[in-house]
């Protein structure tokens, strides 16, 4: 009985104990559904309400965000419009959040001109969107609406009417933002912050001020304007930053890169700010604009800009120029400059550092003084660019340039103005107002046309080689000669005064060389040579060169002949080995042959083929030039031509075209040497279908064409046949090929037309 009892008084306590412990859970559990049921009315477990526009208490952001856990969101209740105002100080995150607005324009945050508004945690990773930041005030330290040293993403936002203020120095300061850690903006607004200095004056050790982004960790923006942003710079970036598709404008300075700085502009544009871009890091610019700044971009360290446009920049600062100041090192690929006005120097750009510009435009820029395009004062090296309709100068050097494939033409008083030293190579320098080159420094002329102004070139203390100066009031005057220049394979022609004019301006003997040049069909002097004093004397040393042709006479006074040359008179007293004088000399007419210089090819004929000096080309004893100024070997004929332009033996036809009809059985075509051979030549040739069909049209034929030594044509005849059906007209060709001591030369195709008949005979414009 004992045992039983005991028993039932175990399974009592047992099930008195299970009783109980049923109960306290199911009290527990009550609870918890009671308090989770009040959760979930309010939002989703990870989700925090913010009911009201207080700044702290229940319902606060505040308090949201002290009471979230890492990961959670914060948003806003339907009813919460208007502002949040600050009054017990900044905002601090310090874990994993996203804050969710319902748009800049429906909530601000304010911090009340009394305190910055956020400061993001280094452990922090912050998401924030759909708000508005205003009124931050901060003392001494960057970030018056926000300070991220962790990570931080904000999005579809409005930063702005935030201020910084300096009262002891320090570097960086302002900024609205400030980023020490990783900044995403996207889609957000900054405008209208402000940097206040306590110092009437700003020391320059004070650090540069910022007033809208201020960056020194890794930042990414992309569609965020910066606008308004006063006294300081819209965006100021000494860490890492790439901007996209970005507007910065209406501040007082738009975009800063600091010493520290490496910064990525892309897609975007800059302008109607003090100035544009100034920088001191790594920057590179792509496919941006820049315009109607007071300065478009001052360069001091290393800035590549590739791609984009500075435009309508006006300065009125004789110091920072208006459209590109660089005092580093600049490149620049596929910009246009353009429309830029500045005051002293540099309208479209100034140079005092190292500057590469390739395939690029220069055009339409002012200036009052020196280089309305360009001012160079560093080293500048141009390629395959455009400087054109600048004033008062396309480009003005001071020091060292470098110029290749360029175009310069259109501009003020010269194409280029040279106090430095110039070179120059496979350019055209064409109708500048005054003069396409005028040179007071050191110039070294290659592979280049002038053309088109009223002078040439002009000045002194220059080489000229495989040139072209043409249809100029005057081609080169050429005044303060140094001995060694000299002029070599190049033609001057056609020209509406002198030729070549020389002016010894020096109390002293001058010394010109020229070498394999052709001077002719200019209307004034071919050669004229004057002195500033009467007792200087001028020595024009002429080798293996053509005087002839000109209006106005050869020459004014006798030339120093070291032989093999032509005069078309007798002025220029040519006498030595050699010269030939009194002789047309049987010219070309004056063509660009494809060599992309003009020249005066030597006629079958003329006097000035193979009458050049014997010597071998290039060595001493006044020797003609290896080549000549299209670059062909020389000699081509066992030995040098006269003058610029070397005679390759070729083998071509007479026409371009023959023109025949049906009813008419047969055609000749005639080929022809363009030089006496010495040895027999051959030539093949064969027809080739075009509309018209062997065998319908005409008979097909192939064969050798020989000229014996002395024989410069042959003929080709072709038998025409009559076919009824052709009754609009029809074409074949007849091609040659293979030559023998000559080169095929153009054309070495012609087209024979078949018309329905004679009455109907015409030749299409088949000329290239």
């Amino acid at each position: 009985m004992k045992g039983m009892l005991t028993m039932y008084s175990n399974r009592n306590a047992i099930l008195v104990c299970s009783i109980l412990g049923y109960l306290i859970s199911i009290t527990l559990l009550a609870n918890m559904v009671h308090f989770d049921s009040e959760v979930i009315a309010a939002a989703p477990a990870t989700t925090l309400i913010v009911t009201n526009t207080n700044d702290s208490g229940p319902g606060s952001l505040r308090a949201a965000i002290v009471q979230a856990s890492p990961e959670d969101t914060i948003v806003f209740a339907p009813s919460v419009r208007g502002t949040i105002t600050l009054t017990t100080g900044q905002l601090v995150i310090s874990k994993t959040l996203t804050i969710t607005g319902p748009g800049a324009g429906n909530i601000t945050i304010s911090g009340n001109h009394a305190t910055r508004i956020i400061h993001i945690g280094a452990d922090a990773n912050v998401n924030i969107s759909g708000l508005a930041f205003a009124d931050g005030y901060l003392v001494d330290q960057p970030g018056s609406a926000i300070d991220n040293d962790g990570e931080l993403t904000l999005a579809d936002s409005h930063v702005f009417s935030n201020t910084g203020r300096l009262e002891v120095c320090g570097d960086p300061v302002g900024g609205a933002i400030h980023n020490s850690g990783i900044l995403t903006l996207t889609n957000t607004t900054i405008n209208a912050n402000t940097y206040a200095d306590y110092y009437p004056i700003r020391p320059y050790y004070c650090g540069y001020p910022t007033g809208g982004v201020n960056n020194e960790g890794t930042a990414k923006l992309s569609n965020v304007r910066f606008y308004e942003n006063g006294t300081a710079a819209g965006l100021w970036n000494g860490g890492t930053l790439v901007m996209t598709n970005g507007e910065i404008y209406s501040n007082p300075d738009g975009l800063k890169n600091g010493p520290t700085g490496v910064l990525t502009v892309t897609d975007s544009q800059i302008y109607e700010n003090g100035a544009g871009v100034s920088n001191e890091g790594l920057l590179q610019i792509v496919n941006t604009r820049l315009h109607h700044n007071q300065a478009g971009i001052f360069n001091e360290h290393r800035l590549t800009l590739i791609d984009s446009q500075v435009d309508n920049n006006i300065s009125t600062d004789p110091y920072y120029g208006s459209g590109v100041r660089n005092q580093g090192d600049l490149f620049i690929s596929g910009t246009q400059i353009i429309k830029n006005i500045a005051v002293v120097q540099g309208g479209g750009i100034t140079n005092y550092g190292t500057l590469t510009l390739v395939n690029s435009e220069v055009c339409s820029n002012t200036v009052e003084a020196y280089g309305g395009g360009i001012y160079n004062a560093g080293t500048l090296t141009l390629t395959n660019s455009l400087l054109h309709d600048n004033s008062p100068s396309g480009l003005a050097n001071g020091y060292f340039v470098a110029i290749d494939h360029a175009q310069i033409y259109k501009n003020g008083e010269a194409g280029v103005l040279n106090g430095g030293t110039l070179t120059m190579t496979d350019s055209k320098v064409y109708d500048n107002h005054n003069a396409g080159l005028t040179n007071y420094g050191e110039a070294s002329i290659h592979g280049t046309q002038f053309y088109d102004q009223s002078i040439g070139i002009s000045g002194g203390s220059m080489s000229i080689t495989d040139a072209s100066i043409y249809n100029n009031s005057i081609g080169a005057w050429l005044s303060f000669v140094d001995p060694n220049d000299t002029i070599e394979n190049t033609t001057i022609s056609s020209n509406h005064g002198d030729g070549l004019r020389v002016w010894n301006g020096r109390n002293g003997p001058i010394t010109m060389t020229l070498n394999n040049v052709t001077i002719a069909n200019n209307t004034g002097k071919g050669v004229l040579v004057s002195s500033w004093s009467p007792t200087a004397t001028n020595d024009i040393v002429v080798e293996n060169s053509i005087v002839a042709d000109n209006v106005g006479g050869n020459c004014n006074v006798a030339l120093d002949s070291r032989g093999y040359n032509l005069d078309s008179g007798n002025s220029c007293a040519l006498s030595a080995t050699g010269d030939v004088t009194d002789t047309a000399p049987l010219l070309g007419p004056l063509i660009d042959d494809g060599s992309g210089t003009f020249t005066h090819a030597l006629l079958l004929g003329s006097p000035a083929l193979d009458r050049g000096n014997p010597n071998p080309p290039g060595s001493s004893n006044y020797a003609c030039a290896t080549t000549d100024q299209r670059g062909v070997s020389r000699p081509q004929n066992g030995r040098c031509d006269m003058g610029a332009f070397e005679l390759v033996p070729s083998v071509a036809f007479r026409q371009a075209a023959y023109l025949t009809s049906k009813d008419i059985q047969a055609i000749t075509l005639t080929v022809a040497l363009n030089t006496m051979p010495t040895m027999t030549t051959t030539v093949s040739y064969a027809t080739s279908d075009g509309t018209a069909l062997a065998g319908r049209d005409y008979i097909s034929t192939t064969g050798t064409l020989i000229f014996p030594p002395g024989t410069v044509e042959e003929v080709i005849a072709l038998q025409i046949l009559n076919d009824p059906a052709n009754s609009t007209g029809r074409m074949f060709t007849t091609t040659l090929s293979d030559p023998s001591g000559f080169e095929l030369g153009r054309p070495n195709t012609t087209f024979i037309i078949v018309a329905a008949n004679v009455s109907r005979m015409y030749l299409p414009i088949l000329w290239k």
